[in-house]
């Protein structure tokens, strides 16, 4: 998951350093060169951070919600892993077995 966000950042990297360079922008250009680059966290989160921080209020929205997509793709990758383990032990089979359960416990609760 991770990886598709770096090459995200890569491709957006590539694309404002070619934009930059017909604008001449050698600054720009070597900053967003050292992002592409950037493998390893520890180079790359220093970088990212200084980018997010330059932004306009739509780019930040847009890191926004980047972000929010990732972690939900992160998300749904766990759930389905935890289904898929689920599955395998039996769970899921077993479910309208254990749904009657809580609804008794509850229902002995109230």
């Amino acid at each position: 998951m991770g990886g598709r966000l770096l090459a995200e950042v890569r491709a957006r990297a590539d694309a404002e350093a070619t934009s930059q360079c017909r604008l001449g922008s050698a600054a720009v250009v070597r900053q967003l060169s050292a992002i592409s680059n950037a493998t390893l966290p520890e180079a790359l989160r220093p970088l990212v951070h200084q980018e997010v921080d330059a932004l306009d209020d739509v780019g930040l929205e847009t890191v926004h919600r980047v972000i929010l997509r990732m972690r939900m793709e992160q998300s749904l990758e766990r759930l389905d892993g935890l289904a898929d383990e689920m599955q395998a032990k039996g769970v899921m089979e077993r479910l309208p077995e254990i749904i009657a359960e809580v609804r008794a416990r509850r229902r002995a609760q109230a």
